[in-house]
């Protein structure tokens, strides 16, 4: 319970944001729309224009969900994405690229920020970070925002949360909760599956430990259901169980990283091997993706490939293939609602992969601190709120002119919204209440 004190003090000293204004606000509205794809429900003058309402013919049987956030995983550091770039091969991730050859991966997918609440609010709530905003866990949820979980609650579905560090880690635990998951586990939850356990005070368990328990808890739940799982081992320091999984001699940090992801990857691999096994795996859509890149990225100067990161989707309904759209981790809400054929409203910044209109107009809205990049298929620019101040080479000044407009026209709409507590459409579906699972 906050305290008058606190929350004196935490409102004296901490700035208040303020809307910006870059054009009138009904050509910011126009933009946001024409580039979503998005068109007003009603005339009601305080619905938000991010909004869409979708119908889908009903599913026999809605496919479970599980989201895999993988901590640190570039895409430059997966060979499936290095054949395609004509890097030479490092063979750290054979399993994922055994599963990218029976799901639809994405090549051409970035987060939308640097830190991992950044991803998971961008995951969860198809939300960015922007600039002078609020994250998650720290004002974000405050707003009236559609989450994932609370969305699947609305479908029927059970809902579970597993983070492979400690319960109160990020605030996740909270977090969890206004995400509509009601079962939480932290990595005091979660079993140990090796000989070595991690050094008490290292950030995280084993990857292997929390899929291990996720895979566990999956095969009793009801169905469908709802699963999302934030690793922890690609994280400095970069530790792994035992020798058998280093790749690399572990003279410096680059190469204990690689380490660190071969093992991951192949704990990765021990998940869907035990989910073959189990009656759930066959209706279940796997989403593969990472909170952010690595610090060890193969051009630190082009700024894609500062936010690079892989997807897979996995499942049925998933054409298997290689898709070159641009995208972004809010993409992955929307595209989530159409692949399970969910019936609901939400509001959000993503565009579904599932919609094939106007293929070439798709970007990436992504923030580095202060400065925020919109990627394209054309290029992309860089722009701190005052300037532009960098663009890709081959831009013509009109379409930096463009892409400076919609960039700066999504900042202004989607803040104006979030500080009017108007980003959640009133006809949006809400969630039924879904009793937790059993503790640990």
């Amino acid at each position: 319970v906050l305290n008058g004190a606190f929350t004196i003090s935490r409102g004296a000293f901490e700035p208040i944001p303020t809307p910006r204004a870059f054009m009138p606000m009904e050509v910011a509205r126009e933009r946001v729309q024409r580039y979503l794809g998005r068109v007003a429900t009603s005339d009601a003058a305080d619905e938000p224009i991010l909004y869409r309402k979708v119908r889908h013919a009903s599913v026999a049987r809605p496919p479970n969900v599980v989201v895999l956030m993988l901590e640190g995983w570039s895409s430059a550091h997966i060979d499936t994405y290095r054949r395609s770039m004509g890097l030479p091969l490092l063979g750290l991730t054979p399993r994922f690229d055994q599963l990218a050859r029976q799901g639809r991966l994405y090549s051409r997918f970035y987060a939308n920020g640097q830190r991992s609440i950044e991803g998971a609010a961008a995951i969860l709530a198809s939300l960015p970070p922007l600039p002078g905003m609020p994250l998650l866990g720290k004002g974000m949820e405050q707003n009236h925002v559609d989450m994932l979980g609370e969305l699947a609650q609305g479908q029927g579905y059970e809902t579970i949360f597993l983070q492979s560090s400690d319960r109160r880690s990020l605030r996740f635990d909270s977090i969890a909760r206004r995400a509509g998951f009601a079962t939480y586990l932290g990595n005091q939850d979660i079993p140990e599956q090796h000989a070595r356990p991690k050094p008490e005070g290292v950030w995280g368990t084993w990857d292997h430990n929390t899929f291990q328990e996720a895979h566990r808890r999956f095969a009793t739940m009801r169905q469908p259901f709802l699963g999302f799982v934030f690793t922890s081992t690609t994280h400095t320091p970069w530790l792994i169980p035992e020798p058998r999984w280093e790749k690399f001699p572990p003279m410096g940090d680059r190469e204990k990283a690689f380490n660190a992801i071969h093992y991951a990857d192949w704990a990765l691999g021990e998940l869907i091997d035990v989910a073959r096994q189990s009656p759930y795996f066959e209706n279940t859509l796997f989403v593969l993706t990472a909170d952010h890149t690595s610090e060890f990225v193969d051009q630190p100067g082009h700024v894609p490939s500062l936010f690079h990161v892989p997807l897979l989707i996995v499942g049925p309904g998933v054409v298997p293939g290689i898709d070159d759209r641009i995208g972004s981790q809010v993409d992955i809400l929307p595209t989530v609602v159409d692949l399970a054929g969910w019936t609901t409203g939400y509001s959000g910044l993503g565009r579904s992969y599932q919609d094939q209109t106007r293929s070439g107009e798709r970007a990436a809205l992504v923030a580095q601190g202060r400065v925020l990049h919109w990627i394209t298929a054309r290029g992309w620019i860089s722009h701190d709120l005052s300037r532009r101040v960098a663009a890709s080479s081959g831009l013509r000044p009109d379409e930096q002119a463009e892409m400076e407009q919609n960039l700066l026209a999504l900042y202004q709409l989607t803040t104006r919204l979030q500080l009017e507590n108007r980003l959640q459409a009133a006809m949006t579906v809400a969630p039924r209440s879904v009793a937790a699972a059993p503790g640990p």
